[in-house]
Order: structure tokens, then C-alpha cells, then sequence
């Protein structure tokens, strides 16, 4: 793997400290063709006689405030929707998305950095243009990060061959390290299966979407995140966004908690924060928690070595005890098993004695069992009585014909799917999918072998397969997953 070169003498004005040196340090006598120098750290200053600590946070608060007050105002979810002396409240918000692209002229890895602090809101869209009656609207995720694209070409034109961020292709390629030709295949498949989408804007959106900006975002981040303190801050942004949705979580509990009721019809009171399903939440999560847990247990080692502050691991044990507690109110089954495997795992990675490694999966295992045979009367209870939905099939019992609807799509488009977002105009007529309602059926109606009904009729907007491995097939490529797909079915679903 590639390191970055010496680093520049910083100028009398900087402070450099260790936060910002590169995340690799090179040789100081190495001369490699390749070698990445860190980025000189602009000389631009709000405030010239601030220590450049403040001064940064300062900068970071800046960024949040402007891209916040600009998300805030003019956006009708919120209840700031309408006009004002005939002009839309949206158009009064662009000078704070202009403040936000001004400061990241400045800082664009602080942009870069801060930009997960948007993911919990990426369904409530912010109205950017109106063109007669169409409104042109896209989350703030999005906004976020077309500027920063904005702001990096701009840079590009006005520096060229001096934009401190260039990479060469050997430099980006040793960066994305063996992800390179995944990335590729997965791009091209995901391209070749827009051509047999029956709701070709669907597809188009959910490729930009899910595709086409995060490879962009990793991109940028490959290019600007140069530093340990630009890491950190990613970090930081992202365990915020995480408490940003527990917090709205526990508010919806403890005030709201009749609204609650009513959203589920029924008695249930299963948190869902910002998001329209409470499963949302431990989607989110599942990938916030195995870092928090990841950073606790390196902030313990530290702390038992006299190397780190006991108060930083004791911070990010009630972050977890936190998250925790909104995941308990969700009641998502999926994330009550797959998340303690996740956690178990990064355990076993932590201890580096391979032999206590291997004793204490065996006791696991064996504990495992023995909780299994003890409690199976329990367990099956639990499984077959879950959320039950009014025709009395439970959310595992639904997921598994869900399953197996999606096996049926796989077999009847083997080689490039049905197209990215398509499953529901394959899977039942419903005016989600207009297309729906002139080609087959694949919802599995009853039970094999019975006339009971499995529920599924019931639920014809259910908009994926809820497995990811079974989505992603049945969207862009089947045929090389095949034998891999009785794996699949094992999976729990969320």
C-alpha cells in the first residue's frame, strides 16, 4: 500500500499538531513516484488572532448553521412551506446554501467530513426549484454533496495542476485497494440492468441514488480526507447523525407515544424517529453501532493502559447504552440478532491470542446450543407470534414468502434482473408501479401445498424483498448468485 510523503514545514501562523498529520507518515528520505503529500492547510482565516483549534470548530459550526437553516426554511415537511410577497420560502433559503459553499471553498474536507450529520433526513426532501407545477426536490444529503462537487470543480478550474488534493490513478487505486473491480462489476451490472426496467425514472433515481453519489462521495473523501483529525471529525459526524435519531426516538416515546399507537394501529408503540418504518432505525444503526463498539473497546485498551481518558470510553458506553435503548423501542427483530453477531465479532478480532480466541468461541457455541435446546419452546414462540398482522401470519412467517417471491423473480430473469427499484412492478398490481398491473404476478398468495393465504395479498405495497442479498439479486444480477442463493434464504430478515 501506497504512504504519503514527507509533510510540508507549516507556516508560523499554523498550528499543526498530530491531529493533522497524514493518516500514513512516509520515510523522510523516501522518493517513491507515487507518494501522496498532505494537502498544505489553507491560509484563509475568519478570524486571524484565533487559536486555530477555535478557529476550526468555529468553521465547523458555521457549516452546520448554514446547511441546517437552509434545510429548515422553505421545506413543508417542517412546516415552513409557502411563499411570502409571491415568492416560495425556499428561494429566501439559498443565501445560507451559499454561506455553506463559501465555507467549503475554505474547508472542503471539513465539508466532506461533517456531510453524514445529513443522512438521517435523506427521505423529507428539500424543494430547490419550481418549474410551473413541478417542484424540483432533493434530500439534503444531496444538496450537501453537490455542492462540495460544485465547490471541488471550481477549485480544479481555478488551481488546476496546484489543487492540493490531485491523486494519481496509481494513488487512487491503491487507496480503494481490492475494492476496484467489485466496484466495477457492480456498477456496470447495475447500468446493463436498466434496460429491462419496466419504471425506467424509478431505476434512474434509485441509481443515482444508491450508486452513483456515493461513489462520487467516496471519491471526494478518498481525495480530501488526508488527515487523522479529518477522520476523526467523519467519525463524530457520524456517530451524531446516530444520536440525532435516538434522541427524536426517545422524544416520539415519551411525548408522543398516542400518535405512536395510532401510526401502528394497534397498541404498538414502535419508535420510527424521521424515518416511516421502525425498521429504518435499525438499518441506520446497524452500521453506526459496530463503530462505536469498535472505538469503546480501543478507548478501553487505552484507558487500561494508562494511554487514554477513562471519560471518553465511559462517554461512548452511554452512546451505546443509548442506542441501545431506541433499538429496544423499535422492536426490530432483525437488528436483536444480527447486531450481537456483529458485536461478537469485533470482540473476537479484539483479542489477538488465537487460542483464546478459539476457546471462547467453542464456550459460545456451546452456550448457544444448550440456550437453544432450553428455551426452543420460547424461541419458536417468539418467531411465529411476532408482530402479527391482522390475517395472523407473522412478520418471520411473511419475510420467508417474501423470500421466496423473490426466488421466483430470480428464476424467471436470470441474467440481469428486473431492474434496479422494479420489484414492485413484478410483484402484485399496485399504482406504485403502473406497469404493475400488465405482466405476471410473482407474489406468492398462499402457502405451498395449502390454501391458506400467506398475508402477502395484503400488503401489495411492500417495496422490497427485506433481505439485501435477495434485493440486490433480483434488481441487477442473478445468474452468478445462484449458488449462493439457499445462504440467502437463512438470512434474518430486519
Amino acid at each position: 500500500m501506497n504512504v504519503l510523503g514527507k509533510q510540508n514545514t507549516p507556516q508560523p501562523i499554523l498550528e499543526v499538531d498530530d491531529e493533522q498529520k497524514p493518516l500514513i507518515s512516509g520515510s523522510p528520505s523516501s522518493e517513491s513516484a507515487h507518494a501522496v503529500e498532505l494537502p498544505p492547510l489553507s491560509r484563509w482565516r475568519l478570524f486571524p488572532g484565533l487559536a486555530s483549534f477555535w478557529h476550526d470548530r468555529l468553521i465547523e459550526v458555521c457549516l452546520v448553521l448554514s446547511l441546517a437553516l437552509y434545510y429548515v426554511i422553505g421545506t413543508a415537511n417542517l412546516g415552513t412551506g409557502g411563499s411570502l410577497f409571491h415568492i416560495p420560502y425556499f428561494l429566501y433559503a439559498l443565501p445560507f446554501l451559499a454561506l455553506f459553499a463559501f465555507f467549503s471553498w475554505y474547508r472542503l474536507a471539513f465539508s466532506l467530513a461533517l456531510l453524514p450529520l445529513s443522512l438521517p433526513f435523506y427521505e423529507m426532501h428539500k424543494p430547490v426549484w419550481n418549474v410551473g407545477s413541478h417542484s424540483f426536490a432533493f434530500s439534503l444529503v444531496e444538496i450537501a454533496l453537490t455542492v462540495c462537487l460544485l465547490v471541488a470543480l471550481g477549485q480544479i478550474l481555478a488551481r488546476r495542476q496546484s489543487w492540493p488534493y490531485w491523486l494519481t490513478w496509481a494513488d487512487l487505486r491503491d487507496r480503494i485497494g481490492p475494492f476496484l473491480w467489485p466496484i466495477a462489476v457492480f456498477v456496470s451490472v447495475a447500468l446493463i440492468s436498466l434496460v429491462p426496467a419496466l419504471d425506467r425514472s424509478a431505476a434512474l433515481l434509485t441509481f443515482r441514488e444508491e450508486i452513483l453519489n456515493p461513489l462520487l462521495y467516496l471519491l471526494l473523501a478518498l481525495c480530501c480526507l488526508r488527515t487523522r483529525q479529518d477522520l476523526l471529525r467523519l467519525l463524530s459526524a457520524l456517530l451524531t447523525a446516530a444520536l440525532i435519531v435516538a434522541l427524536i426516538g426517545l422524544i416520539q416515546y415519551f411525548f408522543f407515544v398516542k400518535q405512536l399507537q395510532l401510526s401502528w394501529s394497534g397498541n404498538s408503540a414502535r419508535v420510527k424517529a424521521m424515518y416511516g418504518s421502525a425498521n429504518s432505525i435499525g438499518l441506520f444503526f446497524d452500521y453506526v453501532v459496530p463503530f462505536a463498539f469498535a472505538l469503546f473497546l480501543f478507548q478501553v485498551g487505552r484507558a487500561l493502559r494508562f494511554q487514554g481518558s477513562r471519560w471518553v470510553a465511559l462517554l461512548l458506553l452511554a452512546f451505546l447504552i443509548l442506542l441501545a435503548g431506541v433499538l429496544f423501542l423499535s422492536q426490530s427483530l432483525g437488528v436483536a440478532v444480527a447486531l450481537p453477531v456483529a458485536l461478537l465479532f469485533i470482540m473476537a478480532l479484539s483479542v489477538r491470542n488465537r487460542k483464546v480466541r478459539f476457546i471462547g468461541a467453542g464456550v459460545l457455541l456451546v452456550l448457544l446450543l444448550s440456550g437453544s435446546l432450553v428455551l426452543h419452546k420460547q424461541i419458536l414462540d417468539l418467531l411465529t407470534n411476532w408482530h402479527k398482522g391482522a390475517q395472523g401470519q407473522s412478520t418471520v412467517a411473511t419475510r420467508v414468502y417474501l423470500w421466496l417471491t423473490a426466488w421466483h423473480m430470480i428464476q424467471d430473469f436470470p441474467w440481469f434482473g428486473v431492474g434496479l427499484n422494479n420489484w414492485l412492478c413484478h410483484y402484485t398490481p399496485n399504482t406504485t408501479c403502473l406497469a404493475s398491473y400488465h405482466v405476471p404476478s410473482y407474489l406468492v398468495q398462499t402457502i405451498p401445498g395449502t390454501s391458506t393465504s400467506t398475508g402477502l395479498i395484503y400488503q401489495p405495497d411492500l417495496a422490497h424483498p427485506h433481505d439485501i442479498f435477495l434485493q440486490i439479486w433480483v434488481w441487477v444480477l442473478a445468474v452468478p448468485c445462484w449458488p449462493l442463493s439457499a445462504k440467502a434464504s437463512l438470512t434474518v430478515p430486519s
